[in-house]
């Protein structure tokens, strides 16, 4: 694991690119939502999912190892709840998700932003990664072909066409796992995200179609 040092400070790279990566796929549906007239709510429900992740996943630590919180309490600034932690945090924040979308009726918004969300979000982590992992260039000029690719795809697509997200949130799946490079390191902590964000709009979708017949 590569660490950044600010004098006695010291930061995981992973955590710099999570933010980075972060960073970019808010910015992409910030400008998608203000094109299309989107609700900012849904935006907002996005960002508090995975704020509250994030912060599950971190004090979680005190659930899995509170003999280490006990004896360092600053511990928590440094390390997480591991994989329990970050599969509980991930429970969490997606029944806060739902619950949400539901109060707020903003099934097929929230789909649209989520997709938008998870091609570019971590589109930008699974290239930063790869940079750090010093592959070629040429393989990261083609993750990053493939990125703007799907970026423009989905903007060609008509708000109005809800029906057709469904497939394009498994097309994007399927490419990204055809280009992440699968060994046996690889956990299924890495391959939630690209397995959620489908999945996910995939279920908003349909919930919102099933409305519209009603």
């Amino acid at each position: 694991m590569h660490f950044l040092q600010f004098g006695s400070l010291t930061i995981p790279y992973h955590w710099l690119i999570a933010l980075l990566s972060l960073l970019i796929g808010w910015i992409e549906i910030k400008i998608f939502s203000k094109r299309n007239s989107l609700s900012t709510t849904a935006i907002e429900i996005l960002m508090n999912t995975l704020f509250l992740w994030g912060v599950v996943w971190k004090l979680s630590m005190i659930l899995f190892d509170f003999p280490t919180v006990k004896g360092h309490l600053f511990a928590i600034l440094y390390f997480s709840g591991g994989s329990k932690g970050f599969y509980l945090g991930m429970i969490v924040s997606i029944l806060y998700l739902f619950w949400k979308v539901k109060k707020e009726e903003l099934w097929a918004p929230l789909s649209m932003i989520i997709l938008h969300f998870g091609t570019v979000g971590y589109g930008f982590y699974f290239l930063l990664t790869s940079y750090l992992q010093e592959e070629s260039f040429l393989s990261l000029a083609s993750t990053l072909f493939i990125i703007i690719l799907l970026t423009i795809w989905l903007w060609l697509q008509d708000k109005d066409q809800i029906q057709k997200r469904q497939s394009k949130a498994g097309i994007v799946f399927l490419i990204y796992v055809f280009i992440w490079p699968f060994s046996r390191e690889t956990s299924w902590m890495d391959l939630s995200i690209p397995l959620l964000f489908p999945f996910l709009t995939i279920s908003l979708q349909a919930i919102a179609i099933k409305k519209e017949k009603l």
